[in-house]
């Protein structure tokens, strides 16, 4: 049964360049509920620009990000509404604790901060401020805050990044359950991620973007 209100996510021949150099290149999708989104290349060929372009932290300089069919810059406080962004650095604050950057980000009751640490291993590490933390624990923080914002677009640059074996298959869990719940992800990612039963498109980044 869908958790989401039905929405849609798309790209119309996006371009973007960075002192003329160009990194994305006419790149077109649509997603609809239950879809995703897989980004694909080398190192620097343009997967974190293409996540914060679709974020709307970048600008294309031709086309346009839609969402429900509009610009994202016509209504970027609705969009940000429904979307969770995870990028590099987790965005977490290095002088608050755990619990403390959870509940400063989500609306989510005390007990469900809890819970959703204790299901990622942090349960011991509420108290611990995130200055302290190995860059393993502060991405289970990151991915902490994308579940507590229970918002139906999920864009993640590099999610299994740093992660134990253990939490990479709770992880891709936890998206499979998003999909079927009609929610609608973009990822970027190295390492093997098996989506079962998912409709997945596949961005290959290279001089000219294309969908497969």
């Amino acid at each position: 049964m869908s958790k989401f209100p039905f929405l849609t996510l798309a790209a119309d021949n996006v371009c973007f360049s960075r002192e003329e150099q160009p990194i994305v290149d006419k790149l077109t999708f649509a997603l609809r509920a239950g879809e995703s989104l897989q980004i694909k290349g080398e190192n620097g060929s343009g997967k974190s620009s293409l996540l914060r372009l679709i974020a709307g932290l970048l600008t294309p300089t031709e086309g346009q990000i839609l969402f429900n069919q509009q610009s994202i810059l016509s209504q970027r406080l609705d969009y940000y509404a429904h979307m969770s962004y995870l990028g590099h650095d987790a965005g977490i604050k290095a002088n608050l604790t755990v619990k403390e950057n959870c509940e400063f980000m989500s609306e989510a009751s005390r007990d469900k901060v809890r819970a959703i640490l204790t299901l990622l291993g942090l349960e011991k590490m509420l108290d611990v401020l995130c200055q302290q933390l190995s860059a393993g624990q502060k991405r289970r923080v990151g991915l902490a805050r994308v579940l507590l914002q229970n918002r139906p677009i999920w864009l993640l640059d590099e999610p299994l990044t740093a992660l134990d074996n253990k939490i990479k298959t709770l992880w891709q869990q936890q998206m499979q359950e998003h999909l079927a719940e009609g929610g609608i992800i973009v990822f970027s990612t190295h390492q093997e991620l098996a989506l079962e039963n998912s409709k997945l498109q596949t961005i290959e980044l290279s001089a000219c973007s294309t969908v497969f």
